[in-house]
């Protein structure tokens, strides 16, 4: 006997036209500046339709093909990824905050066609496009709006490619290329495995590795945070979404945000505590996520600058560990609940989220609010021990950390980091492709129907000099009219020392999962310090560091000692009021030492005016071990107690 339930593919596409419909007046506010800037979700829906042509009809963009981004979170970042999406090319968030070497070998890695950008970050992407040959043309967003002095007009942006590309490049205006576009797109139909996304890690333990998404697990993802066990993304609340897009599309809120109706609240370009301040006091949003970081910094600027009124209620804070200082400290000001989320790029993203049980209460329930969580039905997990034995359920169990499931990657993407990749064969003009290299599409009615346009509608393209005349069609930048080869969605069989034999996902993570199946994350393998053959857990020194009213932020790290192998240093940012000095040192030493044993406390101290971060807002241990080595830090050393 065989189902008898009909298969659908689950596309993005199809979250598009249901939000477009059902929720086309729920509004999206883009705070650029003071006053937000305010679309709907039809108009959205609207926008990406007509995305969608400008990117079949100018460049030639097909299933499989890359469309990259690099953009601040906006209505415009969202469009792109709903556009590029659901005509079943492959969207790429481009980090940028990652240095200029990086971003191009991500660009040339992932062999993206055309990349849609905000002018602000012109000067950092242009230049670098004479080594990505893959990249036919550049979309940029209209300058007005956008509060910054480095946002170029597109006639700047067109005379800055003339100087540093010296091949041909299409450079249009976001604006003037949807123009007179339809707002309607036949939406190709094709498996619901096909790649839809791809992100990169953050490049800390080396070059950023490649994650592709398919259409079914961010459904899935999508479906799972929508439950009160998750994020509870709800119809009718409003979501601030302080996750950057390209951090793993900002934690999939604004695809569950557009599949249940929640209205979403974007930051702009900047996440500084005033203008986080001023967005939620305008806004009034009731939900909102991101790093710790963010919230810790937006504590700080409260204790000068009480809010009148706090509208939040729920803050998803996950990338790192909070403290359960910070945690207390949103809870008893201002009742809000700060609930912590585990989660990587390879997860897709949100794994964990810490919900107590039901009917707990008091220690109790702060020790599971403490935890991070408990993970979802399709995500299973173990803690494996170093000589790669499974440990029971305990909290006294500690190892790594191991998972797989429906929205965990199976490998990453060309993992040997070849930018290089090969191309596949084909005929550009008739918008064939080599067989074999993307998944075949067909479309609800039919073949795609011919695009006109009114006249006149057709943007002014600009070349660089004396490459391409005015208004042709550009041509593949890769000799022959070649398309980059298939990017399927991340399954196969792993490759990479990350994946284990029998298929799972070493996360890097050391932690315990109780019997409750509560995580509990204690380290990254790599931040552990060995001291005198024991372990210190450098997460839970900071997390005892930053309870004491003196610590804004707290980082620790193993240095070299003769002695004991290691020892922990302790980087620490102060509060203003705070002297930097030896007392200081002291006070804190004493602080900690009432929480761990005597042999765990630091003796090597340094207070900084803010700690390095990566992009994603994690604490930059390798930059700050690297600082240590070079002799940065001025260190003070207490007699070991």
């Amino acid at each position: 006997m065989e189902s008898t339930m009909q298969e659908i593919p689950l596309l993005i596409s199809r979250i598009v036209e249901y939000g477009r419909s059902a929720h086309r007046n729920v509004a999206i506010s883009t705070y650029f500046n003071a006053e937000p800037e305010v679309t709907t979700f039809g108009e959205l829906g609207n926008r990406a339709a007509a995305l969608a042509h400008a990117l079949s009809d100018v460049f030639d963009v097909k299933v499989g093909d890359r469309v990259a981004t690099l953009m601040s979170n906006c209505a415009e970042h969202l469009e792109t990824m709903l556009a590029t999406m659901s005509m079943g090319a492959i969207f790429h968030p481009l980090n940028r905050y990652l240095m200029g070497a990086q971003i191009q070998h991500i660009i040339a890695h992932a062999q993206d066609k055309v990349i849609v950008c905000d002018p602000t970050y012109a000067e950092l992407l242009i230049p670098l496009l004479d080594t990505c040959p893959t990249v036919e043309g550049v979309i940029v967003l209209d300058a007005a709006g956008i509060d910054s002095d480095a946002a170029r007009p597109l006639a700047d942006v067109s005379a800055l490619a003339r100087e540093h590309v010296t091949r041909p490049m299409t450079i249009l205006g976001y604006e003037a290329v949807l123009d007179g576009r339809p707002s309607d797109y036949d939406w190709p139909i094709f498996d619901e495995t096909t790649a839809a996304a791809v992100c990169y890690s953050t490049g800390t333990e080396g070059q950023p590795k490649a994650v592709v998404y398919s259409h079914r697990s961010l459904w899935l993802h999508s479906m799972s945070l929508q439950s009160t066990d998750s994020f509870s993304v709800r119809n009718g609340t409003t979501f601030l979404c302080c996750v950057p897009i390209y951090h793993v599309l900002s934690w999939g809120v604004p695809l569950t945000a557009f599949m249940v109706g929640a209205p979403m609240v974007f930051v702009g370009r900047t996440a500084t505590p005033a203008h986080l301040a001023h967005v939620i006091a305008d806004a009034m949003p009731r939900q909102a996520h991101g790093a710790p970081t963010v919230w810790t910094g937006l504590m700080v600027h409260y204790n000068t600058h009480p809010p009148e009124k706090m509208s939040l209620q729920e803050i998803y804070a996950g990338g790192s560990q909070v403290s359960p200082a910070i945690i207390a400290s949103w809870e008893e000001r201002f009742g809000v609940d700060v609930i912590h989320a585990w989660g990587m790029t390879e997860t897709g993203p949100v794994g964990s989220v810490a919900h107590p049980p039901a009917g707990v209460a008091g220690e109790a329930r702060q020790r599971y609010r403490d935890s991070q969580g408990r993970f979802p039905v399709g995500i299973e997990y173990r803690i494996v021990d170093d000589n790669g034995q499974v440990l029971p359920n305990h909290d006294r169990n500690a190892g790594e950390l191991q998972v797989r499931g429906n929205t965990v990657t199976g490998s990453y993407y060309n993992p040997d980091n070849s930018a290089d990749g090969g191309h596949a064969e084909g005929e550009h003009a008739g918008g064939k492709h080599a067989e074999g290299t993307q998944p075949e599409a067909k479309h609800a009615e039919g073949t795609q129907p011919e695009t006109t346009h009114t006249e006149g509608a057709q943007p002014e393209t600009t070349h660089t000099e004396g490459t391409q005349p005015e208004g042709a069609r550009p041509e593949a930048a890769h000799a022959g009219g070649k398309h980059a080869p298939s990017m399927m969605s991340t399954s196969e069989a792993p490759t990479d020392e990350r994946f284990t034999a029998d298929g799972w996902l070493r996360t890097g993570d050391i932690g315990t999962v109780n019997k409750d199946g509560y995580l509990t994350i204690h380290d990254r393998k790599n931040d552990l310090i060995r001291s005198g053959g024991e372990w210190i857990y450098s997460a839970a020194l900071e997390n005892y560091l930053m309870e004491a009213t003196e610590v804004i932020e707290a980082a620790v790290i193993g240095i070299p000692d003769e002695r004991w192998g290691q020892r922990p240093l302790a980087v620490v940012n102060l509060t203003p009021e705070t002297p930097q000095g030896r007392e200081t040192a002291e006070s804190l030493a004493e602080f900690i030492s009432r929480q761990v044993p005597g042999w765990m406390v630091p003796e090597n101290w340094t207070f900084v005016d803010s700690i390095f971060k990566t992009s994603v807002d994690k604490f930059d241990k390798k930059d700050l071990r690297e600082a240590y080595r070079r002799g940065s830090f001025d260190v003070i050393t207490l007699p070991k107690a």
